[in-house]
């Protein structure tokens, strides 16, 4: 075997290592080192012969600068090499953003809970109306026996009305359960929904004690528009408990209106419902008014009937003497005085 098919160890190294490492340092090699691929006899090289001769092509086809053949001058570079620092910068690209996650929750919670759904602030308040979710306050409304708890916050509550306000971090601070028993629960949840997400629904069932509510807690806009309703729905049927509640709560357009229906139609105002459940000062101020168009005896059966309801308010038998008790403190000059 002549010099040229005769290859050392350390030839055979480093085919076998730039083989598996570096096909640009193998295509260097075969450039000075010819003779290794002209010897087909070499047993070793035999196998590598087609991937060698594969890589040289591919090395020589991809760089036009080296020129054609095996001893092409110039250094080789792959094609998709950066070729200074600026080119490398501007080719790396940025990852795309990750959308928000809220801080200890996954995306399958956030997707399940409507406040994330929410696309505007009243939305995302309304959510929490009568929601234990983060509430740091409590309500116990109602009469007992009658009571319902309802959930709320604090921060919500206190910018908007200046009651809640002193409540929670004025000189009024309560405890974190509060007692209301003077409100009815429908007309309190309706003021809790005005002052979270800016709604007002009211009921003719439910107006006067949500303007109750909205008095004691100095809610006025919340008011007004209870009184607007009451306005609106004022009959004859109601005008004398309206006229009550106007004077209770010192709303004087409605007492104005109120009276303007009791005069007008003042037989059908005595004799309503709602006539007995008028306080005695409205009694007074109603039956000594000389404007009513209104027979006496309308007027006596009238004051009858506040007594003997009166007398049943007071936990005392409706008797003529317990009747008489309530009507000689009348002072109204068309109803004859009892002996």
């Amino acid at each position: 075997m002549d010099n040229g098919s005769q290859t050392s160890p350390s030839s055979k190294q480093v085919c076998k290592r730039t083989q598996y490492e570096d096909p640009f340092a193998l295509h260097s090699l075969l450039s000075t080192s010819g003779s290794l691929l002209d010897s087909e006899n070499s047993l070793f090289l035999g196998p590598l012969m087609p991937p060698l001769r594969s890589i040289e092509d591919q090395c020589e086809g991809s760089n036009p600068r080296t020129g054609s053949g095996r001893g092409g001058g110039g250094i080789l570079q792959p094609s998709s090499a950066p070729t200074s620092p600026q080119h490398r910068h501007n080719s790396v690209t940025s990852p795309p953003p990750l959308s928000p996650v809220p801080l200890g929750a996954s995306v399958a919670s956030t997707s399940s809970d409507p406040n994330f759904h929410a696309t505007s602030l009243r939305e995302r308040n309304a959510a929490m109306l009568n929601n234990e979710l983060m509430a740091d306050v409590h309500f116990v409304v109602g009469q007992p026996g009658s009571t319902q708890r309802i959930p709320a916050h604090k921060y919500v509550l206190a910018v908007g009305s200046s009651v809640f306000y002193a409540m929670f971090y004025g000189g009024l601070k309560s405890e974190e359960e509060v007692q209301v028993p003077d409100v009815e629960p429908s007309a309190f949840l309706t003021l809790l929904r005005y002052l979270y997400c800016d709604e007002i629904r009211l009921e003719p069932d439910t107006v006067l004690a949500t303007l109750y509510a909205a008095k004691k807690y100095l809610v006025p806009h919340l008011a007004q528009q209870c009184v607007k309703f009451l306005e609106v729905s004022l009959t004859a049927r109601n005008a004398c408990l309206l006229l009550s509640q106007s004077r209770l709560f010192e709303e004087p357009e409605l007492m104005t209106r109120c009276w303007e229906v009791i005069d007008a139609q003042a037989e059908m105002a005595l004799q309503s419902d709602g006539f007995v459940d008028i306080d005695f000062p409205t009694l007074t101020s109603v039956l000594s008014r000389e404007t009513l168009n209104c027979r006496e005896i309308i007027l006596f059966d009238a004051a009858l009937s506040w007594a003997e309801a009166e007398c049943i308010r007071q936990e005392l038998e409706p008797t003529a003497e317990n009747k008489r008790k309530y009507l000689n403190q009348l002072s109204s000059s068309r109803i004859p005085t009892s002996s």
